[in-house]
């Protein structure tokens, strides 16, 4: 039996308007539908991610409702249990209509949009009368595509994805995700949308957050701002509930979910179950809105929900999954299943808005309002369309990250004593945090888009990694580096960033300048770099005026190929013959001396942000990356504009340096050594940073 996908992903989401064979008589049921199972699914989601991710439950179910439409038998009877569809066709129709209604919006300060999609292998027919009922209720692209050239069809669904979530998501699948998959099917929401009443940027500032025992776990950039707003602490559910609307009008807004005291969110999220969206809003047109001070974390999450199959059978569909049970005959003449449901979901909640990339009558009690709602302990939180009141976007949050701080780290880092002394003592010094998320993502995408070909590489150089390049690899998962990064604007944010800067002038001094630059990807399969020294490839001196930084922006593990370093090998103070060596790549020598290997060495995994400074004269080297996932870094190296050439051609380094300029006439041009590292290398002018030791 054949398989295919599904794909959800998400920037922001969506609600709908949807109807039951007429609005007014479907609306009601529709709501309860779409509510019923985001809670169902956000129980799963909780557990499985700790209380801390963002999903849409409206994009999950929709693609599902999508799909129902092809099934029959045991598998339909599923559908409609798991996802509460009504016995008549018809209804469900016009819930997919509303739901796909979602992108009407007149708004000019909240954008929401929403498309889908069905790749469908050239050799596998879909029928015709399926095709109609889709095209019937959702504007939905089939699109032909040979999955036999599996790096062209996962191009062509992967600029899709980009083009929908306006570049927000770049990549869903990869080739070899469509090894024995007939089809594709995504469904995409995108929703930007500034707050009605923004939180002034002054007002911002580090605060403590809390875990649920009330110990503090960390800080964030705690936004705050004084309004009247809808707020209610209902006692049903255990929480206080606090709106924050979007835009001019009132159709949008953001939902946070602030549990009681002693009050798990595993609580609230069972018993909202016991109450709907529409009653929450009631509750607060009964009492209208009060003036509240409020401080809510500045927060961006992602999440790859790769495991969404396993959640959904949970819930019950289970024979869409089987490949012995499935029963897709209104979909196909093939014998089908579904291999895979994956979901990618962004969201930023910044002091402007948020940019994501996914009624019965209740008995309510409360008690007097509290004038501060302050989100300093795990919380969650629904981006929610009032017109339809379905959650678009739901989430939690529960781990805040150093990184979220980034745009407000300082721009000094003075080294204490003790940090100097290990690194004269060991050649290498790991600062953890030293560099903000924003460089970090800034530079990540640049790299992506550079691999793809949407982006220039200009003057930068492309290496890519020769064991890959053998068994077919391309693009992200063929390229090892981008070098000579610090002419470019976007990665000069890392190579000029002024914190790693302070850093390095207490090092080397002032003034400096960046002499070799890269971003270093190791995509699954890659080789391991072998030990070396770094002043093996310089023609500068003194090597105590020259120093490297490393840092990591992905978790670095030794099983995807960390750093690693020799400590103390530095005070050798020589350099060791360095040739070609097995499963290394082109210009990168290794110590030939085998006794190297043998010596103990620190492994250095780090999390995104930490920054290794090391000596040029320390041995060190990296790993093979063994898992299924990529690791990047960014690393440049200094040296003060006071050291001086040495003729190196007659020395140790004399291998490396025949290469180089051998590299070099290929490339046309007639440099020596020397000449190519003055062209390399950039001015970093005087800040006067050491004056702020």
């Amino acid at each position: 039996m054949a398989k295919f996908m599904f794909i959800i992903f998400i920037c922001a989401i969506i609600p709908q308007i949807f109807t039951q064979c007429t609005v007014e008589r479907a609306e009601k049921r529709f709501q309860r539908s779409v509510y019923e199972f985001s809670l169902e699914l956000l129980t799963r989601l909780a557990q499985e991610k700790d209380i801390h991710f963002v999903t849409s439950t409206l994009s999950t179910w929709s693609l599902l409702t999508v799909t129902s439409l092809g099934a029959a038998g045991t598998t339909l009877a599923e559908f409609k249990e798991v996802l509460k569809l009504h016995p008549r066709k018809c209804f469900n129709y016009k819930y997919l209509e509303l739901a796909n209604s979602v992108s009407e919006n007149n708004e000019t300060d909240v954008i929401v949009e929403k498309s889908s999609a069905i790749f469908v292998d050239d050799r596998t027919p879909i029928l015709k009368s399926f095709k109609r009922r889709i095209k019937s209720v959702v504007a939905t692209e089939f699109e032909s595509l040979s999955f036999d050239n599996a790096e062209a069809a996962a191009q062509r669904v992967n600029d899709y994805v980009s083009r929908a979530t306006h570049d927000v998501i770049d990549e869903i699948v990869s080739p070899g995700d469509l090894e024995n998959v007939l089809f594709i099917m995504i469904d995409a929401i995108f929703f930007k949308g500034a707050w009605k009443f923004p939180f002034p940027r002054e007002n911002t500032q580090v605060a403590a957050f809390y875990n649920e025992r009330g110990a503090q776990i960390g800080q964030t950039n705690s936004m705050f701002i004084t309004k009247k707003l809808n707020y209610r602490n209902i006692d049903k559910i255990s929480a206080d509930v606090l709106e924050l609307p979007y835009g001019s009008g009132n159709r949008y807004s953001m939902l946070v979910i602030l549990p009681n005291r002693d009050v798990s969110v595993y609580t609230v999220i069972e018993k909202l179950k016991t109450v709907s969206l529409k009653s929450i809003q009631l509750l607060f047109d009964e009492y209208g809105p009060t003036s509240m001070e409020v401080n809510l974390p500045r927060f961006k999450i992602t999440s790859d929900l790769d495991n969404l199959g396993e959640l959904l059978e949970d819930m019950g569909l289970k024979t869409m999954f089987d490949s012995s049970k499935a029963d897709f005959t209104k979909l196909s003449k093939y014998e089908v299943y579904v291999s895979n449901f994956i979901q990618k979901a962004d969201i930023e909640v910044t002091e402007e808005g948020t940019v994501a990339a996914a009624v019965t009558e209740e008995e309510f009690s409360f008690r007097s309002s509290p004038t501060v709602f302050n989100a300093n302990k795990p919380f969650l939180f629904m981006i929610v369309d009032k017109k339809v009141d379905v959650p678009l976007f739901v989430g939690a949050y529960s781990k805040p990250s150093d990184m979220e701080l980034g745009s407000e780290m300082v721009d000094t880092y003075n080294l204490s004593a003790d940090q100097r002394r290990f690194y004269e003592d060991n050649g290498y010094l790991v600062i953890k945090k030293l560099i903000d998320f924003t460089c970090l993502y800034g530079c990540k995408q640049r790299f992506i888009k550079i691999c793809k070909g949407v982006v220039d590489r200009g003057g930068m150089t492309i290496v890519k990694e020769p064991s890959l390049a053998a068994q077919g690899a391309k693009g992200e998962d063929l390229i090892n580096k981008i070098s000579e990064i610090h002419f470019d604007d976007v990665f000069a944010t890392y190579t000029e960033h002024p914190r790693l800067l302070h850093v390095l002038a207490q090092l080397i001094g002032e003034p400096m300048r960046v002499i070799n630059s890269m971003l270093i990807n190791k995509p699954p399969g890659s080789v391991r770099h072998p030990p070396h020294q770094d002043l093996y490839y310089f023609p500068f001196r003194p090597a105590e005026k020259i120093t490297a930084a490393w840092t990591a922006i992905d978790d670095v593990t030794v099983e995807n190929g960390c750093l690693y370093v020799i400590p103390g090998s530095h005070k050798r103070n020589f350099i060791y013959p360095h040739g070609n060596l097995p499963d290394s790549n082109k210009l990168y020598h290794g110590i030939l001396e085998p006794a190297v290997s043998e010596e103990p060495r620190a492994q250095l995994e780090m999390s995104p942000g930490d920054t290794v400074l090391f000596h040029p004269l320390i041995v060190h080297g990296s790993g093979p990356n063994t898992t299924k996932g990529y690791r990047k870094a960014l690393t440049a190296h200094y040296a003060h504009e006071g050291c001086h050439y040495v003729d190196a051609r007659d020395s140790v380094q004399q291998p490396i340096v025949l290469e180089i300029e051998a590299e070099s006439r290929r490339r046309g041009f007639q440099l020596s050594f020397e000449d190519v590292w003055r062209y390399k290398s950039k001015p970093i002018p005087s800040r006067g940073l050491q004056s702020k030791l």
